[in-house]
């Protein structure tokens, strides 16, 4: 006696897994590499403030706060104006402060969180930008005093790259190390050559 067709199919699949049981391999996200936890020697970011008279801590302020944005996803982060922020009078010291803040916060341990305190570095910050102003404003000063100041300010910016290096080597991923860039030689060496000719030569006398 021929067996029905429906029969047949059932004694096929019996005892095998059916395919509506079995759950689709679900599509795994893609896993996020942190290309921007890149670390910089602090001395060669120390270098560059003073070479380009204190110019390249903007820069800096700008290009890390990018970086903490990569790694915090927060839209309310915009590098242009943070930095544009640090010209205004004032609130330009809350805003580094929030800066040194956020790199002592992302660290995943104490030791890493301890090495910036974001008080101190601001205080730093403060005194700073005040020697600055008044070099700027009393055009008889000495040529070491803005020599000071571009010394100070790149010994702050070095240290704040020291402790956000520790902050991404501390993170779960690590980091990676940044490669020297050709323009970062280019400004250290006309830097350094202005940085000579204004020691060497002496200030023209002041009239009158």
């Amino acid at each position: 006696m021929a067996q029905d067709p429906n029969e047949q199919q059932h004694e096929r699949w019996r005892g095998a897994v059916l395919p509506t049981n079995v759950e689709a391999p679900q599509a795994q996200a893609p896993v996020r590499q942190p290309t921007w936890r890149a670390t910089h020697s602090p001395w060669l970011v120390a270098a560059l403030v003073i070479a380009t008279f204190s110019l390249y801590a903007l820069w800096w302020l700008g290009r890390t706060w990018w970086q903490l944005k990569q790694e915090d996803q927060d839209s309310g982060k915009r590098p242009v104006w943070h930095v544009l922020a640090m010209l205004v009078p004032i609130y330009g010291y809350f805003r580094f402060h929030a800066h040194m803040r956020t790199i002592a916060q992302l660290a995943a341990n104490d030791e890493a969180s301890s090495i910036l305190n974001p008080l101190a570095m601001t205080v730093a910050w403060i005194v700073i930008n005040l020697l600055s102003t008044a070099s700027v404003m009393r055009g008889d000063v000495a040529i070491e005093v803005p020599l000071l100041v571009y010394g100070l300010c790149g010994a702050l910016i070095g240290w704040a790259q020291y402790g956000l290096n520790s902050t991404w080597r501390s993170l779960p991923g690590g980091s990676v190390r940044a490669r020297l860039n050709p323009l970062h030689i280019v400004l250290l060496f006309f830097g350094f050559v202005l940085l000579s000719v204004a020691v060497i030569v002496p200030n023209p006398p002041l009239p009158g």
